[in-house]
């Protein structure tokens, strides 16, 4: 029983920190980066 009670530990730790990188990583993935030029205008496909 002890096992088991250390793997869930295990698995809620790394379930943590993979939700808590992949929150970080969205909010950086919203910004283009620098000289980037858009090919639409996100309203209708003129550009």
């Amino acid at each position: 029983m002890k096992t088991l009670t250390r793997f869930n530990r295990a698995v809620a730790l790394v379930a943590v920190s993979v939700f808590s990188f992949a929150s970080t990583q969205s909010t950086q993935a919203g910004t283009p980066p620098e000289g980037f030029t858009a090919l639409f205008n996100e309203k209708d496909l003129s550009g």
